[in-house]
């Protein structure tokens, strides 16, 4: 094999013919040449070792400003979080039974109680005799630590239906329900930082407990609270309202909300179907729903007491007052 050698010219002057000639018997002499010998003329004028100089100096990079809120993982450490998290998790029970025998026992029959309360305060149920021609759904507890204001622990406890039994056209129909955008929530605290409106927020209590059914639907009692008629025989709920679990539980819930609103002039967002605008001569209140959490924002101090009023009055409401932490967005 032979290994030819080809210096890089810039220019060939082709005015001479004579010049031209020569260059090309130089071209046969190097590929003559051996393997691995390099001419003696370029000997001196290549250095293989040798790196490329830069063209450019190096830019010095730096993240986008946008970026600069957001905190890098791996600047911080995040194990005491997560082995506090995962000790969490592992203490919640997954059953009833689990829960009655846990060290917290007294806490999770307290919440169980509570739930059962809220269902019976809200006339989500009836018992009737199981019956014959139609399927029972069934239900589970399902248990979890919240963290209150002050970082406490509050034991929740809800009794859940297992709608994944449900059968389409007869348990249920329509189960679409919208969720606020991260952007217009993001786009409200903008407008509240320009126009100085005051953001609160509001929580609806058992919210889907206040809706409607829209079908026939029957569930079973729930472990530790069981009713039996007069010979002794299991009753079943035929509910009356939705219950957390059933597939068309959102969707019904955010069809009574949206009525409420409507009825209290609040306009709906085009752009944003969970977005309601209310307009006055006494000021402007906007409204973003999130399932079951409401963020409020008004240019006046009465115009907002005034729709936290119509709301309490209208379900059961827990004021957390000034806009502190919604879902992802912690505000400072």
């Amino acid at each position: 094999m032979v290994h030819r050698v080809i210096p890089f010219l810039l220019h060939i002057a082709v005015d001479n013919p004579a010049e031209l000639k020569q260059s090309e018997k130089t071209d046969e002499a190097e590929a003559e040449l051996k393997p691995g010998t390099v001419p003696e003329g370029i000997q001196n004028e290549t250095h293989l070792d040798e790196k490329p100089t830069r063209r450019f100096p190096l830019r010095e990079k730096k993240p986008p400003i946008y970026l600069k809120d957001y905190v890098d993982p791996d600047e911080c450490d995040i194990t005491n979080y997560v082995v506090d998290y995962c000790y969490r998790m592992s203490s919640i029970p997954k059953s009833y039974s689990e829960a009655i025998s846990s060290p917290d026992s007294v806490e999770w029959q307290k919440a169980m109680s509570d739930e059962m309360a809220a269902l019976v305060d809200n006339e989500t149920f009836e018992f009737v005799a199981k019956p014959k021609e139609r399927s029972v759904i069934g239900g589970r507890w399902v248990y979890s630590v919240k963290s209150g204001p002050n970082d406490q622990e509050i034991f929740k406890a809800r009794y859940v239906a297992k709608g994944y039994s449900q059968v389409a056209d007869v348990d249920f129909t329509e189960t679409f329900s919208p969720t606020a955008r991260l952007t217009s929530v993001r786009m409200l605290m903008d407008i509240a930082v320009q126009k100085s409106y005051i953001v609160h927020r509001m929580d609806v209590c058992t919210a889907y407990l206040h809706a409607k059914i829209d079908c026939n639907v029957f569930v079973e009692q729930p472990e530790g609270f069981v009713e039996l008629d007069k010979n002794g025989e299991k009753l079943v709920y035929k509910l009356k309202k939705s219950l957390y679990g059933l597939k068309q539980s959102g969707c019904n819930w955010n069809n009574l909300l949206h009525q409420f609103l409507v009825e209290q002039n609040f306009v709906q967002s085009l752009s944003d179907t969970c977005v309601y605008v209310r307009e006055s001569d006494s000021g402007e209140v906007i409204n973003i729903v999130w399932v079951d959490d409401l963020i409020l924002a008004s240019s006046n101090a009465v115009v907002l007491r005034e729709v936290k009023r119509l709301l309490s009055n209208k379900f059961k409401m827990k004021d957390l007052a000034q806009f502190h932490v919604f879902w992802v967005l912690n505000l400072l």
